[in-house]
């Protein structure tokens, strides 16, 4: 284990203030790089990583979060070590959030104890090097996991990535997977459930927009209200032509009654089909 004193300003100014550049193959010894040749060692690149581990718990004493790490460290970042490390540190960290729990620690007070950096590997491709660092955790805990702090190193001595993995067993990757797994036809299903769900309400809305199609519209309604209107035109007409007819009726069956006609009226006639004939 180790004791150490978080003074961020310093540690920043440390871990992003390397300049040197070079270009070599990974068959290349680091000493004969460029790199190499201006004084870049394992034991910088432990120390760069242990900087960097040792900045991301100070983050977390302070109670640094993915939606609060803007308002408490922008500034503070941004004036010891520029806007682009500030980018780095914020993509970064988020991979430490996710990892710290599985690493495995007793308390935010021995945090710096419990988790440390163990060693380093690294391999020269090209222009960059590329740094694994070995992360553990605190051996009290019930189940800590070893973790792999990787950050890639420019030609120009800049950081270009730092990613933390956590390193699963075989069990645990597969239970992972198999719960993502789960999760993903889980989701599926649902949707396949709400679009059944919808595709059967089809026939109620077809029936529904049924019954709005049957009920007359305004147009039908005028059509009909001038059809009543014409016939009782026309059976006024009728019955207007009649009017001698009428009037030569009226007279013959006041008549019969033996009065004077004016305690009726003939409203319509119609022909009988029965004839007065046969009654003889």
């Amino acid at each position: 284990m180790k004791s150490k004193l978080l003074v961020l300003g310093l540690s920043l100014t440390c871990l992003l203030g390397l300049s040197a550049c070079g270009s070599s193959k990974n068959t290349v010894a680091l000493e004969d790089t460029k790199l190499g040749k201006q004084g870049l060692t394992e034991e910088y690149m432990l120390q760069y990583a242990e900087n960097i581990e040792g900045n991301f718990e100070y983050f977390y004493t302070m109670g640094a979060t993915k939606d609060n790490f803007e308002d408490l460290l922008y500034t503070v970042i941004v004036n010891n070590s520029g806007e682009e490390s500030y980018e780095l540190y914020k993509n970064s960290y988020s991979s430490w959030l996710d990892a710290i729990d599985d690493i495995g620690y007793t308390s935010a007070e021995t945090l710096a104890d419990d988790i440390y950096v163990d060693g380093i590997t690294y391999t020269i491709d090209d222009d960059t090097i590329i740094v694994d660092a070995v992360i553990k955790g605190a051996e009290t805990v019930e189940k800590p996991h070893e973790a792999v702090l990787e950050y890639i190193m420019n030609d120009d001595g800049s950081v270009e990535t730092i990613a933390i993995n956590v390193k699963y067993s075989k069990g645990e990757s597969m239970v992972k997977a198999g719960l993502n797994t789960i999760l993903g036809m889980g989701m599926a299903f649902f949707v396949l459930i709400i679009v059944s769900l919808v595709i059967s309400l089809f026939p109620f809305i077809n029936k529904f927009t049924e019954k709005k199609d049957k009920k007359p519209s305004d147009k039908v309604i005028a059509e009909k209200a001038i059809d009543n209107a014409t016939t009782q035109i026309a059976e006024k007409e009728e019955l207007s032509d009649d009017a001698e007819l009428v009037a030569v009726i009226s007279a013959a069956i006041a008549a019969y009654e033996g009065t004077s006609g004016t305690g009726f009226q003939v409203r319509s006639i119609r022909k009988s089909n029965k004839s007065n004939w046969k009654r003889a």
